[in-house]
């Protein structure tokens, strides 16, 4: 008995929590309304708040509790009685008890406790009453102490039904002092009566701006970790665009001192020719003369030989004499590209250049084309193999998680189960790939205008190469 006030908020807790986290709502008195209390006054023997069950409306199963407050009194000449009233709203105002049930002991016919899978109820079963009164508590202790009072009311009751039978009634004078102590006292009830609800309003009035200031600052917390979170993406974002353009800045210096560097060796390159072309001048014209005069002994020499012989006119000569045909030279697989991507690759870098230029620079250099010259594109399965170590973020470019998504083709993949040759179907099928991930169309929306540059670029370069593979096989099979 020490310990229920603490087990009730306890059980309280434990629903509101299952309540928050379960999404079903279970109505649950609040913690500072007893379940049953013995209060300290003449007519009321015991009260308390519980829960009354009302019957489910028409189309609907549910059963519905409903918070009640509960009173035993009993007066001197009365039988005792039982009061079931419910807090209503009335124009905004504060709430009022309405009497929903006014029960006379006498009528009681039977009170009993039913823990009904850990419900702890109270059932009444009323004289001329069709179902009955089910009354649910939070806790078996209050539960059974209902129970018992009710039982040693209806005893009362009984015994006071048969002391007035025996005695005779009293005289109006007594009956005249009786009404008068009534009526005070029934004064007295009422005026204690309106300071208990006073009492009670204040508590729920307390109770309601705790909960009202606890939301606030709920509110509050969530909005300051809002701002907060905001500001970290902010700090981030400008973070990301502070390091993107650093990217940017060290590639575009990387690339002009390249471009110097090609610069500065063709210079030394064009020096060391022309020192070289006058010592070559002097050699060949002393090679020319000997050349001559190496011809000219060599003439005679095969005019004796054919005048000692005396062959006849008819005699063949032999198959190793015989001048062996012209082989055509080995097919270069790989043309002369457009001379659009030479141009862009040799040409020298301005002091104030773009950087979608110097991006362009970068990926035909390192990527599309064969080094030193520019001239040529490199094997279409190289460029395939090889085309992901030009997606962003490479180049200074902000990188894009739609690059992620891309699978790196193996070597394998394009040639033969012994890998000597490559399959032309299969290196059909990685370039529909590869174009089917360039595609326009299936780009994102949310890239920004380097991107969509690096994805034109490659597309460009990857249509021309595969062209380029078409015509070379196409030549191979008709020399063949």
């Amino acid at each position: 008995k020490r310990f229920d006030p603490i087990l009730y908020q306890a059980i309280g807790l434990l629903y509101e929590y299952a309540g928050r986290h379960s999404g079903v709502t279970h109505q649950m008195i609040s913690p500072t309304r007893p379940f049953f209390e013995k209060p300290d006054l003449d007519d009321v023997i015991a009260s308390g708040w519980l829960e009354e069950m009302t019957p489910p409306s028409e189309g609907s199963k549910q059963v519905v509790w409903k918070e009640a407050l509960v009173v035993l009194t009993q007066k001197q000449t009365e039988d005792p009685c039982l009061w079931i009233s419910r807090e209503v709203m009335e124009g905004g105002g504060d709430p009022e008890l309405e009497t929903i049930h006014k029960i006379f002991i006498r009528r009681l016919h039977s009170c009993d406790y039913v823990n009904f899978y850990g419900d702890h109820r109270v059932s009444l079963r009323v004289k001329r009453k069709d179902s009955d009164i089910i009354l649910r508590c939070q806790s078996a202790y209050a539960a059974r102490e209902w129970v018992n009072e009710l039982d040693a009311a209806k005893d009362r009751s009984k015994k006071t039904s048969i002391l007035s039978h025996d005695h005779h009634s009293p005289s109006w004078r007594e009956r005249r002092k009786s009404e008068e102590k009534r009526v005070e006292k029934e004064i007295k009830q009422k005026g204690r009566k309106e300071k208990d609800i006073e009492n009670l309003k204040a508590v729920e009035d307390s109770r309601r701006r705790q909960q009202s200031e606890l939301e606030e600052q709920k509110k509050a917390a969530a909005e300051k970790r809002r701002i907060e979170i905001e500001q970290k993406r902010k700090i981030a974002q400008e973070e990301q665009k502070r390091m993107d353009a650093e990217k940017k800045q060290k590639f575009l210096s990387e690339e002009q001192r390249k471009q110097d560097l090609i610069a500065n060796a063709k210079k030394q390159r064009g020096k060391s020719n022309k020192s070289e072309g006058k010592g070559k001048s002097k050699d060949g014209e002393h090679q020319r003369r000997r050349s001559s005069l190496s011809a000219a002994s060599k003439y005679k020499k095969t005019k004796q030989q054919q005048q000692n012989q005396h062959q006849p006119e008819g005699n063949n000569y032999s198959e190793s004499k015989l001048p062996s045909p012209k082989t055509k030279e080995q097919h270069d697989d790989h043309k002369s590209v457009d001379t659009k991507y030479t141009e862009m690759v040799n040409e020298a870098t301005n002091v104030g250049e773009d950087f979608l230029t110097a991006v362009k620079r970068h990926i035909l250099s390192q990527w599309a084309l064969q080094p030193h010259v520019y001239a040529k594109f490199r094997p279409i399965e190289e460029l395939l193999c090889s085309v992901h170590t030009a997606y962003p973020p490479a180049c200074g470019v902000s990188s894009h998680p739609y690059f992620t998504n891309w699978k790196a083709i193996a070597s394998e993949e394009l040639t033969n189960i012994q890998g000597t040759s490559l399959e032309e179907e299969k290196v059909k099928k990685a370039v529909r790939k590869l174009r089917f991930f360039l595609h326009p169309d299936k780009l994102p929306r949310d890239l920004n205008e380097e991107q969509h540059f690096v994805c034109k670029l490659l597309w460009d370069v990857t249509n021309d190469a595969w062209d380029e593979y078409k015509r070379s096989q196409e030549e191979s099979s008709l020399i063949s």
